[in-house]
């Protein structure tokens, strides 16, 4: 038996690794941190598609808000 808080999984998710994608160009992979200082800097905008492992589809970056209520 492993025991794992919040904060571990809160730690696990900010390893886990991120693809974006704009129309037919895939950038990535991405962390979230990096992916919070890309919305930051406007290089990228909540209407990309975001998609990780364990995802069934790709989803907006706005419906994630593990994301933007990070911004």
């Amino acid at each position: 038996f492993i025991y794992t808080d919040g904060l571990n999984e809160a730690e696990n998710k900010e390893q886990e690794q991120y693809v974006l994608a704009a129309g037919t160009e895939q950038r990535g992979p991405f962390t979230l941190a990096q992916i919070r200082e890309l919305l930051k800097a406007d290089a990228i905008t909540p209407d990309f598609y975001i998609w990780t492992q364990g995802w069934p589809e790709w989803k907006y970056i706005k419906d994630c808000p593990h994301i933007i209520s990070m911004i």
